[in-house]
């Protein structure tokens, strides 16, 4: 007669690994978690110094341009005749209300793409 332990003894087994298989495992994700915490805040301290520094030169290098505004297609420049220039707007949401009315705008020059990046923009009086 066969022992009905003996039956039951590779399921018992295969039970008690998966019990500690799974007790294990909150262990390993508790050591990564410090290190994953550590790599993400040395990822956000180096993410806000770059926009400090932008920021800065951001500021240092802002101007402000008078011209009127125009639409072509679904990008807005900001145009005058008698400078003789015309530059693409980059934040199409804040340029919309004032196609066609002369502004100024307060932003930052990249003069080898034409474009404006633009801070703010008011009517011109």
């Amino acid at each position: 007669m066969r022992n009905p332990f003996n039956m039951r003894l590779p399921y018992v087994l295969f039970g008690s690994m998966l019990l500690l298989a799974g007790s294990l495992a909150p262990v390993a994700r508790a050591q990564q978690k410090p290190r994953e915490q550590q790599e993400n805040q040395q990822r956000n301290q180096q993410r806000d110094e770059q926009r400090d520094d932008e920021q800065q030169l951001n500021e240092k290098d802002l101007q402000t341009f008078r011209g009127k505004v125009s639409q072509k297609w679904d990008r807005f420049f900001l145009e005058n005749p008698l400078h003789h220039f015309s530059y693409q707007l980059d934040d199409p949401r804040r340029a919309k209300p004032y196609v066609g009315q002369t502004v100024r705008v307060t932003g930052t020059l990249d003069e080898d793409q034409k474009i404006i990046h633009v801070r703010g923009i008011v009517k011109a009086s």
